[in-house]
């Protein structure tokens, strides 16, 4: 029984565009060593391309048109950059291919990452009392003050031939909280398009995009207009606007409060990390394990 992977290699060495790979390749490649293996993909000045590696980047459930395609891209591409990666050997300096202290730079980067990452990730107290919420947003006002207009809406947009439409508008206009919910099933029933969140704070341009709305001055359109009804095409529009706040006025706490509990955790994670670089820091000084010499 022949595998997935020697059907993939036959499929591949007889693809027109590999055929040019593997003649870029035969061209430039050095004669292969004594030690190489004879089954590889492709070989560059020096440097082999296994038939493992090369399957190691094809999906499972990839179709053979699609793996031969991954396959040759992934050639040619570890073709040419080998290629460039020589050319760049020859042409600079010993001092300029120097990157250890780059190398040994990043890795102490990713290896206090991994570490402290790990460390947030077991400590972190991540809950957050309303009390905590509120507390934070009274003593940081000026920090919440609204860049654009918000509003808290109902809107509706029916076809013109729904019927029962004095029904609608009884339900629609309600304060009822039973009403509401029959709104909705009404909406659904004739396949009309909704927004019935009335707790929810949305900005004034996202209701435009939804309502197309005349609107010149939107100070002036909110202050003049709570109750918004008109035909447009096939379709009636019926906009209900429940409050509304200006621009550079505070905005409200529930539309702030996602914010305020990363603001809050994001500090939390702060304090954290800092308690513990010189929680580090002092143990090791100490110990006498680091030292210090400010003298030439």
């Amino acid at each position: 029984m022949i595998d997935r992977n020697s059907q993939l290699k036959y499929s591949i060495c007889n693809a027109p565009l590999f055929l040019l790979v593997v003649m870029v390749v035969l061209l430039h490649a050095c004669k292969p060593k004594a030690d190489e293996p004879v089954d590889f993909a492709a070989r560059a000045h020096g440097e082999i391309l296994t038939w493992q590696e090369v399957y190691d980047v094809i999906p499972d459930n990839a179709s053979d048109q699609d793996s031969i395609y991954t396959a040759e891209n992934y050639i040619n591409n570890w073709v040419r950059q080998q290629a460039i990666v020589h050319h760049a050997q020859l042409n600079l300096s010993e001092e300029q291919k120097d990157f250890s202290r780059q190398l040994e730079d990043y890795r102490n980067s990713l290896l206090t990452f991994a570490f402290e990452e790990q460390y947030v990730r077991q400590r972190l107290d991540t809950a957050i009392s309303e009390e905590l919420i509120e507390e934070y947003y009274e003593q940081n006002q000026n920090n919440f003050l609204l860049k654009d207009y918000i509003v808290r809406v109902k809107f509706c947009i029916l076809d013109k031939e729904t019927p029962r439409m004095r029904k609608f508008e009884k339900l629609f206009y309600s304060d009822d909280h039973e009403d509401l919910t029959k709104l909705e099933q009404f909406c659904v029933e004739y396949k009309a398009r909704y927004f019935l969140k009335e707790d929810m704070w949305i900005y004034f341009d996202d209701l435009l995009k939804q309502v197309p709305l005349d609107v010149v001055d939107t100070e002036s359109f909110l202050k003049k207009n709570k109750q918004v009804e008109f035909e447009r095409g096939n379709n009636l529009f019926y906009l209900n606007i429940l409050e509304y706040k200006i621009k550079d006025s505070v905005s409200p706490l529930s539309f702030q409060r996602d914010r305020i509990e990363n603001i809050i955790i994001n500090q939390r994670k702060v304090a954290l990390l800092n308690d513990l670089r010189d929680g580090i820091y002092r143990e090791a000084l100490n110990n006498k394990q680091i030292e210090i010499n400010l003298e030439k």
